[in-house]
């Protein structure tokens, strides 16, 4: 689908001020995990991409300097097309890594290395992906702008649904860890004490209250997504609401598969 370069203008201003209003809400989580410092670091590069875009825009009859290269108006799309490309790659990568993230502060594997503040940790990670997409992208895809025949300023953009299949997948793992440590056998250490059981429950059941009241209307938006007749664009899909989103899901399958040891819930980020 072709769409002409205000609106894209439009979507990314609205999607970096999104961005930024995200972390400013969540500002006193932001160290605390990897999506926290992966989020000021896109919405740096959405605010860069943007500023670029706005640029070359408005200025695109002149010959424009962005990131070192020469542009005009007939390359406006190519802006475009490297957001798109950027959110496609990263989306599966920033997924891992933030499970590995929330897995090792589940389960206190981060005590080795305790002497180093978490924030350098995240950040060297978020570093080293930021390289390897940059590295990845040079590599495999030829920047060619894709535009239409009749308006230099109309550029083609795809459609995405990683951010559905991503989700579907992580509430079916929620779901069965839930089961799973409803239905688990007590250590022979804490079978005399029966009344661990109903408090199991009760801990599971609050877990899955709360991240379904948080998250409830962005879960209905989803679920319409395929039903939409315009798609969201790529270069939407990767923003701070969703990696906020994608948090308190990972921290949610992070307290079901600790359940009922509460002295290691005491390091986890909130699900909000």
């Amino acid at each position: 689908m072709y769409v002409s370069g205000l609106p894209i203008l439009l979507t990314l201003g609205g999607k970096c001020l999104l961005n930024w209003v995200a972390v400013f809400l969540q500002k006193r989580q932001i160290c605390r995990s990897f999506l926290g410092v992966f989020s000021v670091s896109l919405a740096v590069v959405d605010m860069a991409l943007t500023f670029s875009f706005t640029k070359v825009y408005f200025h695109g009859d002149e010959l424009v300097i962005v990131f070192g290269h020469l542009m005009t108006k007939y390359d406006v799309c190519l802006l475009v097309q490297l957001a798109g490309h950027i959110s496609r790659v990263l989306q599966w990568p920033v997924v891992l890594m933030a499970s590995v993230d929330h897995l090792c502060s589940g389960t206190r594997r981060l005590e080795a290395i305790s002497s180093r503040p978490a924030w350098v940790i995240h950040s060297s990670a978020t570093v080293l992906l930021w390289l390897l997409t940059a590295l990845y992208l040079l590599l495999q895809y030829d920047f060619v702008p894709d535009i239409s025949k009749r308006d230099v300023l109309r550029c083609r953009v795809f459609h995405s649904l990683q951010v559905l299949h991503i989700t579907l997948l992580l509430l079916l793992v929620l779901a069965c860890t839930a089961l799973f440590s409803l239905i688990r056998p007590f250590p022979k250490s804490q079978i005399t004490n029966q009344r661990q059981t109903p408090c199991r429950r009760s801990f599971v059941q609050q877990t899955l209250q709360d991240f379904h009241h948080t998250w409830t209307p962005f879960l209905v938006f989803l679920a319409g997504l395929p039903f939409l007749p315009v798609g969201i664009p790529s270069y939407l899909d990767l923003n701070v609401v969703w990696l906020h989103f994608l948090n308190s899901l990972l921290v949610a399958i992070v307290l079901c598969a600790v359940c009922p040891f509460s002295q290691v819930l005491q390091d986890l980020p909130e699900l909000s």
